[in-house]
């Protein structure tokens, strides 16, 4: 099944057109002009931040060696 341009990440696309204006297949890129969407300065995410990890690797260091498979 071919994928469309459309169904490609944002990211993506500006990557595309990027190469081929650096490969000279276009003279500039149609991405250039595109608006990025506005993000919130707090992410939502679902992930662990930088202290949770650090956290859990310190509680994984803690437990035996037959735990750490």
């Amino acid at each position: 099944m071919a994928v469309g341009i459309a169904s490609v990440s944002e990211g993506s696309r500006r990557g595309f057109f990027k190469y081929a204006v650096e490969e000279e297949l276009l003279e500039h890129s149609l991405a250039a002009h595109l608006r990025r969407p506005r993000v919130d300065y707090k992410s939502h995410a679902v992930a662990l931040d930088r202290n949770e990890l650090g956290a859990l690797l310190v509680a994984a260091g803690l437990g035996p060696p037959t735990e750490h498979a």
